[in-house]
């Protein structure tokens, strides 16, 4: 439970909830009509979701301003990650849609309702894969911004990607191969604003395509594709559905990988006497939804003072 643009969010294992209080509605309680707490049904998908899983189970856990800097922004990237749990909602949303069109039409085909020629159509096919690239290029921009909560950039059009491995470069040595995955990570992100990009500024060399039913040299049908051709970052022809799982896992995986690890780069020491860092639990084991938590221990050569009888303590 955490609160999130004023109201209570709940991830139950299949699904997402809010609450607001009778007194948020109604602050003089002049209605003793409105019941004590009013919930609304968020989302779909709660912790069973890796997605949820990756974005606002673990900002849950992790944003707690104890272990974080003097200041931080908790709320702000609480909100963040709701946000992003919500465009890959979306994205899943528009996955289990397009699964099942595929198995109807399926259905079709095997009952033989295409003659030889005709191929099966997808309704508004590139509508729907546009707005899915759309809601995960939103994912990308919340990562980043989750990412300039910890670093904020010197100037507002400075590269994202520039800033950000300058700094991890200054923390880590050359040869660290934590550079290595995080240099990859930054690419899935490039990649991942050139599908948008192709797709809202087509030029010569510069194109998204999407593929409605075609017909193999063998004679079956081939399900709905994509293909991103660019100078820098294409993309084989793929298929759709099998685009949109993979691009989704990438970004939360992103999304993850950015919390996890900037909150322990900067995890603060408590008093003097604590010190903390991001834990992972062990493989197939979550708590709250997420494998990673705080987890805290006695400073080398620190000192725990323990109240005793008659340290005029009451």
């Amino acid at each position: 439970m955490k609160p999130i643009h004023g109201r209570m969010y709940f991830v139950a294992e299949r699904g997402t909830s809010s609450a607001v209080f009778a007194d948020h509605i109604d602050p003089l309680r002049r209605n003793p009509n409105i019941p004590q707490i009013v919930q609304q049904r968020e989302l779909a998908y709660g912790a069973d979701a890796p997605f949820i899983q990756k974005t606002l189970c673990i900002a849950v856990e992790l944003m707690q301003a104890v272990y974080l800097p003097n200041g931080f922004q908790t709320d702000r990237c609480l909100e963040i990650a709701l946000a992003a749990a919500r465009d890959l909602a979306s994205v899943a949303d528009a996955v289990t849609d397009l699964k099942a069109r595929e198995a109807a039409t399926r259905v079709e085909v095997e009952a033989g309702r295409f003659p030889l020629g005709h191929l099966p159509h997808t309704q508004n096919l590139r509508g729907i894969v546009e707005q899915a690239v759309s809601h995960l290029r939103a994912v990308r921009v919340g990562a980043l911004q989750v990412a300039e909560l910890f670093y904020p950039k010197p100037r507002h059009n400075a590269p994202a990607d520039t800033h950000l491995m300058a700094i991890m470069q200054g923390l880590f040595d050359a040869a660290d191969p934590f550079l290595t995955y995080f240099d990859a990570q930054l690419r899935a992100l490039s990649d991942l604003a050139t599908y948008r990009d192709a797709i809202m500024h087509p030029k010569a060399g510069v194109e998204f395509i999407v593929t409605d039913y075609s017909m193999a040299p063998e004679g079956h049908y081939l399900a709905p594709t994509v293909e991103v051709r660019h100078p820098i970052s294409p993309l084989a022809r793929m298929d759709v559905v099998q685009f949109l799982e993979v691009q989704a896992d990438i970004i939360g995986n992103v999304f993850e990988m950015f919390l996890v690890a900037f909150c322990n780069f900067n995890a603060q020491q408590q008093g003097g006497v604590f010190e903390s860092a991001v834990a992972e639990l062990p493989e197939g084991e979550f708590r709250r939804g997420t494998r990673f938590y705080w987890h805290s221990w006695l400073t080398p050569g620190a000192v725990l003072h323990v109240n005793q009888p008659g340290d005029g303590l009451v």
